[in-house]
């Protein structure tokens, strides 16, 4: 797990992601797996959850499990869609249709209306797609964060 501390005053917390775990074996898999739920599930002041999907690939099933059980679990998740600047390497469709099929076979299934999903971000870090969107939804998030701690203090 790697730690940032942002202006003194909040953490950004990166977890192993799914992604990366395939390079280990599975038991090591189902160990980061088991953690990261617990630690979704436990953690008293999670703000937001950045599933992070590589924007070049088709819709992939770990995508799929993952965005229902933070759904199901009503922890608070956006979604960031990564190397929206590349072409798929296999030829493969544009990222803004594997964006729009997650949209349509992932979120939809999950959700009642567009209304109600999460944040979708579509990003590159080449071109700094999506940077200042997203930066701007984490500014909004920690000071709605915020002033819900300080509300709960005040209450105390």
């Amino acid at each position: 797990i790697n730690h940032f501390l942002i202006n003194e005053c909040w953490y950004l917390v990166d977890l192993p992601g799914y992604g990366y775990a395939k390079t280990v074996g599975r038991q090591m898999r189902d160990v980061w797996a088991n953690f990261t739920m617990q630690y979704f599930l436990e953690r008293r002041c999670l703000c937001n959850v950045f599933v992070l999907i590589d924007g070049t690939v088709p819709t992939q099933e770990i995508d799929r499990q993952v965005v229902t059980w933070l759904a199901d679990n009503d922890i608070p998740h956006s979604i960031v869609f990564t190397k929206c600047d590349k072409k798929n390497k296999k030829s493969g469709p544009p990222y803004s249709l594997n964006v729009e099929a997650f949209k349509r076979d992932v979120l939809a299934e999950i959700w009642d209306d567009e209304e109600s999903m999460p944040q979708v971000f579509i990003t590159s870090s080449v071109s700094n797609q999506g940077k200042q969107a997203l930066l701007g939804y984490i500014k909004r998030l920690r000071s709605v964060w915020s002033g819900a701690i300080e509300a709960d203090s005040s209450a105390e």
